[in-house]
């Protein structure tokens, strides 16, 4: 081993700390194998906690690196009128009498209690001449006073990171045992096992590891002390505070450090030493033995750790435990409250885990939960799921008698203005609704603000929606960034049509700073930032530019999508294809006035976004009418439309939205030459 054989001849002390398991003694016998110097071995036990039989014991391991004089001998028959300092400078002395380096391993170290065991191995350390190590292989901290040998630098202490198997260790451990030793196989294998050598050993053998914990860690620990393991590997982190409440108790600071202290598969997880996890593995174990034998305990422990990590404004780690007891009400009312936080800060994929673990009754029982959901489905471009929610957060209020102008009115009416499932100018209604309902300050005004600009823009009323957009950009900032973005993005849509490209850029660059600094890049919300910042590189003159943003555009159209929005949709689709004409992808551009005029169907939409749409299409077939060629024939509108459509066919096939990137994979697969 590397990391022995380099140990300075000045460190007379090497210790090797760690866990059961972790190839101490292989370690120390490979380190014999490639060192020249010679080797003495005392595997101690319980008997060695008498010095006497200790000093014994260490004086036959050191007889095996060189035979002891009589001198020595005669001191051993007699320790007792000899004080142990002497007899350990004797003993050292008969054997560096070989005139070489040696090296003495002490393994089990951990067994060994009293003091005064502890002072003959200290002594034993002071008198080794140069060159020479006494190694130390123990389960757990040796009680060795060890202040002023780490402060001359005398002493090296290795444990279970340096002892832990690298990934190329644990690549060549499952090839040679004929195992699946590919990338993800060893990341696999090293994320369960942490690369605890004797976990890879066991290695698709659970019930082999089982027995392994059982005869080697937990046969040594007290049965109160199994009892309180069983119970915190339900934990994914331990504490003192949070351990005292799931067990109601209030010494578990004291037993966590206790534990850590003998390293039984504890790993801290702060410089502190305050909070700690178990090994994964045995984690795995302890929660597996504690089905067997009370298979009725886990929902009680889980519904205390809620509670407790509730108390302490900590969600996350509360949900996941209420999931866990089945307690959909508390994790219900938890996720709802936490939502808007979750997505405004990035964590879109966490919620999702959340409702997806969630029971699809719960959605009726807890309609604002519903709503939540509905958004987060329609934010990721699921519309069925999305409108699921919505029915189920509307029957929910009308279930349960809410009252009209409660929380879960506010954002239902919010969904529903979003979803715009009635058309723009239900939309527009169930806006004036959810914003009328929230005052200025509270957690959805921001949103319903912005809706509300929306749906004034596309009925024709851009002055008022201004008026909406910026009080939704101004209360949205900070506490809900991605509803400010695409207020501000909306805004500098509004200046572009009304000829002020100077605010339009102004705002763009507002929105897109909201929008980096809130880590929101691949929000849905991001995508008419992305347009409105394509068009203004295109007004600047920078096509390169301009694509850039308009791949980000067209890769937030593609997922999450903006299908659960219609008016979104529509909207984006007629930017995305008015940007891909001017910049000459024309079979893109037809793409887009396709999806537009679907989603304008959906809507049943007359007034700006259809005036939007017939513009891009009169712009379109201008552009987009074929050259007249001395002996060649027009196409008819029906093969044009026939020709569309196989272009369209082409695109999905390539998995591509653009000619650009159709071009590129069709390079990519050889159909087209470079």
């Amino acid at each position: 081993m590397r990391t022995l054989g380099a140990v300075a001849p000045e460190v007379p002390l090497v210790l090797l700390v760690a866990p059961p398991g972790y190839g101490k003694t292989t370690a120390l016998r490979q380190w014999a194998a490639e060192d020249r110097r010679r080797f003495g071995w005392a595997l101690l036990d319980d008997s060695d906690n008498d010095p006497v039989r200790l000093i014994r014991h260490i004086a036959l391991a050191l007889h095996q690196i060189h035979p002891l004089d009589d001198a020595a001998w005669r001191a051993l028959e007699v320790p007792d009128l000899a004080p142990q300092g002497l007899i350990v400078r004797r003993l050292v002395a008969s054997v560096a009498a070989c005139g070489e380096p040696w090296v003495l391993v002490l393994d089990d170290f951990h067994v060994l209690r009293g003091g005064n065991g502890m002072d003959l191995i200290l002594a034993l350390v002071e008198e080794l001449p140069a060159g020479c190590h006494l190694a130390v292989a123990s389960r757990h901290k040796p009680g060795l006073r060890l202040g002023r040998l780490r402060a001359q630098g005398r002493c090296i202490q290795l444990g279970r990171e340096e002892l832990a198997l690298t990934r190329d260790e644990t690549r060549a451990v499952l090839a040679a045992a004929g195992l699946d030793h590919s990338e993800d196989a060893v990341e696999k294998v090293l994320c369960r096992t942490e690369g605890w050598p004797a976990g890879l050993r066991f290695t698709g053998t659970d019930g082999a590891l089982a027995d392994y914990f059982r005869e080697e860690v937990l046969a040594g620990e007290s049965a109160e002390s199994v009892h309180l393991l069983l119970r915190t590997a339900l934990l994914e982190e331990l504490s003192g505070p949070l351990c005292d409440a799931v067990l109601d108790r209030t010494d578990c600071t004291a037993w966590l450090a206790e534990l850590e202290s003998r390293n039984l598969f504890l790993i801290p997880l702060d410089r502190e030493r305050q909070r700690y996890r178990l090994h994964r593995l045995l984690a795995e174990t302890l929660r597996s033995e504690l089905r067997r034998r009370e298979s009725g305990a886990e929902v009680a422990i889980h519904q205390r750790a809620a509670a407790w990590y509730a108390g302490h404004d900590r969600p996350e780690e509360a949900i996941a435990h209420a999931i866990a007891a089945g307690d959909t009400a508390t994790a219900a009312h938890l996720v709802a409250g936490s939502v808007r936080a979750y997505v405004d800060t990035g964590r879109l994929e966490t919620v999702c885990s959340w409702l997806e673990a969630l029971a699809d009754g719960a959605l009726h029982r807890y309609p604002e939960l519903a709503a939540n959901a509905g958004w987060i489905w329609a934010m990721t471009g699921d519309a069925p799921r999305a409108h699921r929610c919505l029915r189920a957060a509307e029957s929910g209020t009308r279930g349960v008698g809410a009252p009209d102008d409660g929380s879960a009115a506010v954002s239902v009416a919010t969904l529903r203005a979003a979803l715009a499932p009635h058309g723009i100018e239900r939309m527009l209604a169930d806006a004036h609704r959810a914003f009328a309902l929230e005052p200025a300050g509270s957690p959805w005004y921001p949103l319903g603000s912005m809706l509300l600009g929306v749906a004034l823009t596309l009925t024709g009323a851009p002055d008022r929606a201004a008026r909406a957009l910026e009080r939704a950009a101004h209360f949205g900032r900070t506490e809900d960034p991605s509803t400010a973005s695409f207020a501000l993005a909306q805004l500098s849509l509004l200046s572009m049509e009304s000829g002020d490209w100077s605010a339009a850029a102004d705002y763009a660059d507002e929105s897109w700073t909201v929008i980096e600094s809130a880590g929101l890049p691949d929000y849905l919300s991001s995508i008419t930032a992305y347009a409105v910042r394509a068009r203004i590189a295109l007004r600047q003159g920078d096509p390169r530019q301009a694509w850039h943003y308009v791949n980000g555009a067209q890769r937030l159209y593609i997922w999450p999508s903006a299908m659960a929005f219609p008016w979104l949709a529509a909207q984006s689709a007629i930017l995305l294809g008015r940007l891909l004409l001017d910049l000459d992808d024309h079979p893109g551009a037809a793409l887009k006035a396709a999806d537009a005029r679907r989603q304008l169907v959906r809507l049943g939409a007359e007034g700006v976004l259809r005036n939007r749409y017939q513009q891009f299409v009169a712009e379109l077939d201008r552009k987009d009418g074929p050259p007249v060629l001395p002996g060649t024939m027009v196409p008819t509108a029906a093969e044009l439309r026939i020709l569309q459509t196989q272009v369209a066919s082409i695109y999905r096939k390539l998995r591509s939205s653009t000619r650009t990137e159709a071009v590129r994979e069709g390079r990519n697969l050889g159909l087209i030459e470079s």
